[in-house]
């Protein structure tokens, strides 16, 4: 079985990350204290490919297990779920020394890390990512929320979790346009900090996309690496060195939202990075060449690299405004200097000089 691990250590709380193929059926192998219960919550999709698996793996090992399936999608990720996964918990007495596992890709994720900070003022919960999004990049970290009609991840905590158990062996099930989408987050990694990722991304394209587990193990090890030094120095963001970790994630959040979500999370923020970097283009901080090697990467994987002309500049600054970065009227983005180094810059959004004002400019001529 090839299979590899390393730790996370974060001011409130230390835990490992694995990584392999075939995973899921041993489990509670990589659990340091194993739970007498868990409470499974998943989505449809995953629930018909992968839930049996899962829950036999469990119950083989002693551990009684109860399974609550979501609805598929982002539109899942609302305070109404919340309540209803309150009351299912509820119903159920779970307990302290119960575990919740988020099994399923970013919105299952999202929703059950809050719930799991939140319930009984907080239970332990295990990450098993199946979207290759989830696995590079938002499995790992603590960030947990539910979205509100003013925008995405508005309400939220900063909790994490026991373990995070990732079998790449999933991806094979995995629509081509989940997987190739969850690529945008590899490719940020690459671009703010990890220009070898870059390299690897170029040269291993065919086995990357033909979802060959040596190629995906080593750049979902080399992304989840990079995003735990990060969190490791900057838990909640209280220093400002994790917001690096948002590049591209200001206009694409925005462009999320304006879309009504149509527009997914990885296709999102593969436009939000070219955007991102042809502003830095426009500042002078960024040379030509760069910003093309970015754009040719994401060519090369089939991801989109422009907004869509019917998409509104100003429906997207009214979203930008309402971005939890925002402080009195200033916006903190990270700029892209060259590849693979980013600095943090405040952007004043009635200066006139904001990324929204860029594209628009960019878009007329």
């Amino acid at each position: 079985m090839n299979t590899t691990h390393f730790e996370i250590k974060t001011k409130s709380k230390i835990y490992q990350v694995y990584i392999g193929e075939s995973l899921l059926t041993n489990i509670v192998d990589f659990l340091d204290d194993k739970p007498k219960r868990v409470f499974v919550i998943t989505d449809e999709t995953v629930a018909k490919l992968y839930l049996e698996t899962l829950t036999q793996s469990l119950k083989e090992s002693g551990v009684e297990t109860i399974s609550e399936i979501l609805a598929d999608g982002e539109s899942t990720k609302t305070l109404d779920t919340v309540f209803n996964l309150y009351n299912f918990l509820l119903e159920n007495e779970a307990s302290r020394s119960d575990m919740i596992i988020a099994f399923g890709g970013g919105v299952i994720g999202d929703i059950t890390g809050f719930v799991a900070s939140t319930f009984k003022r907080g239970l332990n919960f295990l990450q098993i990512p199946t979207t290759l999004l989830a696995q590079v990049d938002s499995a790992v970290g603590g960030k947990t929320g539910v979205n509100l009609n003013g925008g995405k991840n508005l309400i939220g905590t900063f909790y994490q979790p026991s373990a995070v158990i990732v079998d790449v062996t999933v991806l094979k099930t995995l629509s081509e346009t989940d997987f190739i989408t969850g690529l945008a987050e590899v490719i940020k990694y690459g671009v703010i900090m990890d220009s070898e990722l870059l390299q690897i991304l170029i040269e291993e394209r065919n086995e990357i996309v033909n979802r060959e587990s040596e190629s995906i193990i080593k750049i979902v090890e080399r992304s989840l690496k990079n995003k735990a030094h990060i969190v490791g120095l900057d838990e909640r963001e209280e220093y400002g060195i994790r917001e690096i970790l948002n590049f591209g994630h200001t206009i694409g959040h925005a462009i999320e939202s304006s879309s009504s979500y149509d527009i997914v999370h990885g296709q999102a923020v593969a436009i939000g990075m070219v955007e991102e970097a042809r502003f830095s283009v426009d500042m002078d901080l960024l040379d030509i060449q760069s910003f093309e090697t970015i754009v040719s990467i994401l060519e090369s994987y089939h991801l989109p690299t422009s907004i869509p002309d019917d998409m509104k500049f100003q429906q997207l600054r009214e979203i930008v405004k309402h971005d939890k970065k925002i402080r009195e009227g200033v916006l903190r983005i990270p700029i892209l200097v060259e590849l693979g180094k980013v600095e943090m810059k405040s952007i004043e959004l009635s200066s006139g000089q904001d990324v929204i004002t860029s594209m628009e400019r960019n878009a007329r001529c």
